[in-house]
């Protein structure tokens, strides 16, 4: 949960700062604390201080998680049920052992697409797969993982769909500006 998250991420600047305290070599720093000691009490210092540093970590996190738990179906029952009933009621496709949970089929070869846009330009996943599906008509359940750096994005898609959603975001606008979008042969 975040909870979790946020105490492991606690627990770890802890350990961090007992690492550095336990370390030394802290005197060429001591004139950020002197400087600032008239002013403020060295508690506030302190927290200040960690607070910087955790706003610069989370600068540095991957704000989007790709979704990486492709599975064989056949290996959960629950699954299996599931799939038959749907079947049964003529909502699903035949069992197809290679499909992932979205419905994805992981046999299928992958291409990536680049897109000339990133954080820094307010980009989100989904606007990438807005503009992949609307633009291109695209099913949004098969496009994959997405990476959003701070000036591009790639996004995974059926390899058989990339020269078509290449052609159609070439000539389109994502968050009002025109991209430049190109097979990205790095993933």
């Amino acid at each position: 949960t975040v909870a979790d998250l946020r105490a492991r991420r606690l627990a770890a600047t802890v350990e961090s700062i007992r690492t550095v305290l336990d370390a030394g070599d802290l005197d060429e720093l001591a004139e950020v604390v002197d400087a600032l000691r008239d002013d403020h009490d060295l508690e506030q210092i302190a927290l200040a201080a960690i607070k910087l540093a955790h706003e610069s970590a989370a600068d540095d996190d991957d704000l989007e998680i790709p979704d990486a738990r492709r599975f064989d179906r056949k290996d959960t029952k629950r699954d299996k049920g599931r799939l038959r009933d749907r079947e049964q009621a003529g909502r699903g496709k035949p069992h197809n052992a290679s499909m992932d949970e979205r419905g994805r089929d992981n046999a299928e070869p992958t291409g990536f697409v680049y897109v000339s846009m990133g954080r820094t330009a307010g980009m989100r996943p989904g606007d990438l797969v807005g503009a992949i599906a609307n633009e291109a008509g695209i099913d949004a359940r098969t496009i994959g993982a997405i990476d959003i750096t701070d000036r591009f994005s790639i996004v995974e898609v059926p390899e058989d769909t990339v020269d078509e959603i290449i052609s159609a975001l070439t000539s389109a606008k994502i968050k009002g500006k025109r991209v430049l979008v190109r097979r990205d042969r790095s993933g």
